[in-house]
């Protein structure tokens, strides 16, 4: 990779002498889909492309693939004139370009991401046969991948995607388009990444490639906001456009010479996009852009309707609203199961938008006495309540954060409200209340220590991985105090700042363990609960786990149409444990059908 120059978001203006690319002319792709990120077997699709050239937005790039979370590997060989070549790429997430089976990729964004940017890397080739490959990699959100080539020592030139290019906004990040004209007009000669619009390019011109009069920007970004009054400030020489959501609030589309304009808008919590245009016609050039609060507000805060709970059969009631603050009538009311769901970047439900929506789920659970965990993972703000107690508070945008709480719940009938909303990108909401456990008091410290040796270790509510719940996480080379041990001492109790829990004795280093005491004989795994009567099938191929999380230890695998008897569920109805073949473990209940007929009220709760 040192040998080579890494030439970031450049494409070259177009001369009256040159030949334009016809890189991919006549090829033939051969590409192998995955419903992985890493490329791993098995290939869910497979086909031949003429070109790489493909927006998917949010959707499936083949049949069988997934709109997100997929990887492609396309290869050729083509013959090519001997020359100094240059590649570009522009994809969204990630893309990389080796030629002739090289160890060092010529183009790698897995390892530096660029995002929605213009990458492009030179090599010179031999005349001849030349193999290249192309990697992609989709996360989440949009998807896209573009790829071109040119023999700059023909005068050939590129890159031609014969497209517009899709603008990305990562918050808090600019994407900046330049352009080799003064009116923002045709494809932009450069997309890059940039952390202000804000620039002093003096008489010089901004990028290489770009004339230093007679040239454009377009600066688009979404920015995460608190709400309240803001003021916009621009000075520039020449003209300058500020639009905010759609709407054009500075509008100075003139020569000028260190002009200021400003502009006060009022804007709610959440995410806003902001696009900043400017043009240079002569002279210097510079801009000036910033954002203040003038004057603050808050999130809203809306408590949970009064309303009768539902009835206790483990079913949620969802209420579906088209804004992001549960206002108004809802558009849809329905029964689920539970409120995990991941949409992805789709709409939730017909007549609600994929963005800027929300949901309230309401559902009375039977429980027995206990301490109970609560935990819930969103993109992008929610809010639990207990018994119309708020537990859970943090309304919000967020990606992919968790938060806890810990309850002692009494026995008998509690009603849960969980609340949700959508701003933009991705959507989703992984919600689960964890198995009862045993309120402990702290035991006294022994003055025993143990040291964590596994690389991360669970911390459980009981002595064995079967049917219990992890309270926490520790990891190599921790030190905890140790409070006591199970009869075999196969197990021992710590206290992790507080929490009080098993972790298995393998993975420890026990220090002046003679009197730690024994606080549990339950040495051994439960015998295997009893069948419910009921059954579900594999949808696809669906890991076994030790526990109804998707970071416990896998037991087997549930292959795709296979049947396996249903001897629990968790609160939620997001996990399914259940007997294959004499393995007891968990599945997801995102990738199972239930039998027909199936009584959520007589499966226990495990």
């Amino acid at each position: 990779m040192k040998s080579r120059i890494i030439l970031v978001l450049m494409a070259l203006l177009v001369l009256a002498a040159v030949i334009p690319a016809q890189a991919q002319d006549g090829a033939v792709w051969n590409v192998s889909f995955y419903n992985n990120t890493t490329l791993t077997d098995p290939v869910v699709a497979s086909r031949q492309d003429n070109r790489i050239a493909f927006n998917w937005g949010g959707g499936s790039p083949a049949s069988g693939v997934n709109a997100n979370n997929f990887s492609a590997r396309w290869g050729t060989d083509v013959n090519l004139p001997a020359g100094n070549y240059r590649f570009w790429v522009l994809g969204d997430d990630n893309v990389r370009v080796t030629v002739d089976f090289a160890f060092n990729p010529l183009i790698d964004t897995f390892s530096n991401p660029a995002v929605g940017q213009l990458v492009s890397a030179d090599v010179t080739l031999t005349g001849g046969s030349h193999h290249i490959q192309v990697d992609y990699r989709e996360v989440s959100g949009d998807a896209y991948v573009y790829l071109d080539w040119a023999n700059l020592s023909l005068g050939e030139t590129g890159p031609d995607f014969s497209y517009s290019p899709p603008v990305t906004n990562p918050v808090g990040q600019w994407t900046a388009q330049y352009y080799a004209n003064a009116n923002l007009s045709g494809n932009p000669s450069a997309i890059i990444t940039e952390g202000t619009p804000t620039h002093n390019w003096g008489s010089s011109a901004p990028l290489g490639g770009l004339p230093a009069d007679n040239f454009s920007v377009r600066w688009t970004s979404s920015q995460a906001l608190t709400g309240g009054t803001y003021r916009i400030t621009t000075r520039s020489d020449d003209g300058v456009r500020v639009y905010v959501n759609g709407s054009l609030v500075i509008n100075q589309w003139q020569g000028a010479t260190g002009q200021t304009y400003t502009a006060d808008v009022t804007l709610g919590y959440g995410t806003h996009t902001f696009v900043v245009e400017y043009y240079e016609a002569g002279g210097d050039a510079f801009i000036d852009y910033n954002l203040s609060q003038i004057s603050t507000g808050q999130p809203p805060v809306v408590n949970p309707p009064v309303v009768n709970p539902p009835v206790a059969t483990g079913n949620w009631i969802a209420y579906y609203y088209n804004n992001r603050d549960l206002a108004g009538s809802p558009s849809a009311i329905v029964s689920e199961a539970t409120p995990t769901r991941d949409w992805g970047s789709n709409a939730p439900i017909a007549g609600v938008g994929a963005d800027n929506f929300s949901v309230r789920w309401i559902s009375s659970q039977n429980l027995s006495a206990g301490t109970y965990r609560i935990s819930v993972r969103a993109d992008d703000g929610v809010r639990v309540y207990v018994d119309g107690q708020l537990r859970i508070n943090e309304w919000h945008d967020a990606t992919n954060q968790t938060y806890t709480v810990d309850l002692n719940l009494t026995g008998g009938l509690h009603t849960f409200t969980v609340e949700f909303y959508e701003a933009q990108g991705v959507a989703f909401i992984d919600f689960n209340i964890g198995a009862p456990g045993t309120v402990v008091n702290p035991p006294t410290n022994t003055g025993a220590s143990a040291t964590v040796t596994a690389y991360r270790l669970n911390v459980r509510n009981v002595p064995t991985t079967t049917g219990s719940t992890i309270l926490t996480k520790v990891d190599r080379g921790e030190t905890y105090p140790v409070v006591g041990k199970n009869a075999t001492g196969g197990w021992y109790q710590i206290n992790v700042n507080g929490t009080v829990g098993w972790a298995y004795g393998a993975f420890l280093e026990v220090t002046s363990g003679v009197n730690i005491p024994v606080t549990s004989g339950d040495a051994n795994p439960s015998p295997p609960p009893a069948s419910t009567g009921f059954s579900l099938a594999a949808k696809n191929d669906v890991n076994i786990r030790s526990m109804p999380n998707a970071s416990s230890a896998i037991l087997g695998v549930l292959r795709v149409g296979r049947t396996a008897p249903i001897l629990g569920r968790n609160l939620s109805n997001t996990w399914w444990l259940v007997n294959y073949n004499g393995t007891v473990g968990w599945v997801s209940g995102g990738f199972i059908q239930l039998q027909s007929g199936v009584d959520i009220d007589r499966i226990p709760v495990r």
